[in-house]
């Protein structure tokens, strides 16, 4: 099943990953909407002591919740990714996706009394809906037009950012509990790893190798047309040679092994700016409610102080 030719449906293949990537790829940022379902359940409130909420207390639990959360959506990629190059496509997506289900069904079922399992299930499905979308991106391969197709898959991650803004409005708007309403949700993700384990295959599709011109060999060096004058010929052979060189520096870093990629230039640039921009994004995610709810800005002591300057 590696080679797309012996796939009966590619289209199968995307729209079956779009979905998985929907109900069960990023839905952790959607963090904001599921701290405002559980302070007007008045989750925590005990922490509070009868002071007014949100209190100090329940807002750095809150706090602490999400930290930990976004810290192991972070550092999973790396076990994810192991995971998918040793077990293959098919036991990746499959587990992944079972272990976000088993997340939501955590986030349904909690209550700070009774049934503490908040913090269990975020980490569950922060640390495993990447994996998610880790597993479902090789099938571009499947297509002529690869880069469209990779961003249906990374598009339709993106989107379930909003799952739990959509349960927080059907919350508001017609008083279905959260419980409820995270716990139905929970067989859309049952859903998703039915079709992780019927249609993933146990290898990665493959990508067909187009014969690039920069590197067949000569036909790719223009021969000086009559009349050229000498150094528009030269310069034209060494746009070429350049263009050449870039080419084949691509293509051998793409096939070199783990620690020469991971060492490279490239990877260590987009390493730094991803991480700059995972950080504000984390940061903002995690605070946003807590600045709405005090007019926008965050007037809180004592542990909280240190967030007023992390605000840009």
């Amino acid at each position: 099943m590696a080679d797309s030719e012996e796939w009966p449906s590619k289209w199968l293949a995307l729209f079956s990953s779009c979905y998985m990537c929907v109900v069960a790829g990023g839905i952790m940022y959607g963090w904001p909407s599921l701290l405002l379902m559980l302070q007007a359940e008045g989750q925590f409130d005990e922490l509070c002591n009868g002071a007014p909420t949100p209190c100090p207390a329940q807002e750095s639990l809150y706090h602490w919740i999400w930290t930990v959360s976004s810290s192991a959506c972070l550092a999973s990629n790396l076990l994810t990714g192991l995971m998918l190059d040793a077990l293959g496509p098919r036991v990746s997506a499959t587990t992944c996706s079972l272990l976000v289900l088993l997340g939501c069904v955590l986030i349904g079922v909690h209550d700070s009394v009774t049934c503490n399992t908040l913090l269990i299930g975020m980490i569950l499905i922060s640390a495993f809906g990447p994996g998610v979308q880790n597993a479902c991106v090789h099938v571009s391969n499947l297509f002529e037009r690869r880069s469209t197709a990779s961003s249906m898959i990374i598009g339709s991650f993106n989107l379930s950012y909003a799952v739990f803004l959509i349960l927080e409005l059907i919350n508001r708007t017609t008083g279905v509990t959260r419980n409820r309403l995270v716990l139905v949700y929970s067989t859309l993700v049952a859903g998703a790893v039915v079709i992780a384990f019927v249609v993933m295959p146990n290898k990665p599709f493959s990508a067909r190798r187009k014969r690039d011109p920069l590197l067949a060999g000569q036909e790719a060096t223009p021969s000086p047309k009559t009349g050229q004058s000498s150094p528009q010929a030269a310069a034209a052979t060494l746009a070429v040679g350049r263009a050449r060189a870039e080419t084949l520096v691509t293509v051998l870093l793409s096939e070199a092994p783990l620690h020469h990629q991971v060492m490279s230039a490239p990877f260590l640039n987009l390493l730094v700016w991803t991480t700059i921009a995972m950080f504000w994004m984390n940061f903002y995610i995690g605070t946003v409610a807590s600045r709405l709810g005090h007019g926008g800005s965050v007037h809180i002591v004592g542990p909280h102080r240190r967030e007023q300057v992390m605000i840009l």
